[in-house]
C-alpha cells in the first residue's frame, strides 16, 4: 500500500526501492482531487482479507458472496479489532 500512497501524495516525482517495487522519478499522470489522496479500499470475503483492510487500507469493500451473518460478524468484531492505531477515522465509522 506504500506505493499508491506515495505516488498520490507526492507533489512532485517519487523514487522508491522497496522489496517488491522499484522506480525512479515516478508520478501520477493525473493528480487526485481528494486531499491527501483518494481512499484506498481493499476487498475480500475471508477474515484475513478483512484484517488486512482494517490494518492498511481506508475501507473494506464487502464481497457480495458473503452471507449477512458473516458480514455482520466481520464488521462488528473482526474489522474494529484490527484497525491500525492511526486509523481514527475508520474507528469512528465502525462505532
Amino acid at each position: 500500500m506504500q506505493v499508491p500512497q506515495l505516488i498520490f501524495q507526492a507533489p512532485e516525482s517519487v523514487t522508491h526501492h522497496g522489496k517488491h517495487f522499484h522506480f525512479d522519478d515516478a508520478r501520477a499522470s493525473v493528480q487526485p482531487k481528494q486531499d491527501p489522496r483518494p481512499p484506498i479500499w481493499l476487498g475480500g470475503d475471508v477474515e484475513a482479507a478483512v484484517r488486512r483492510a482494517a490494518r492498511i487500507a481506508d475501507a473494506w469493500c464487502v464481497a457480495p458472496t458473503l452471507s449477512t451473518e458473516t458480514m455482520l460478524r466481520f464488521l462488528s468484531f473482526v474489522f474494529p479489532r484490527h484497525i491500525a492505531p492511526d486509523g481514527a477515522q475508520l474507528q469512528s465509522l465502525v462505532r
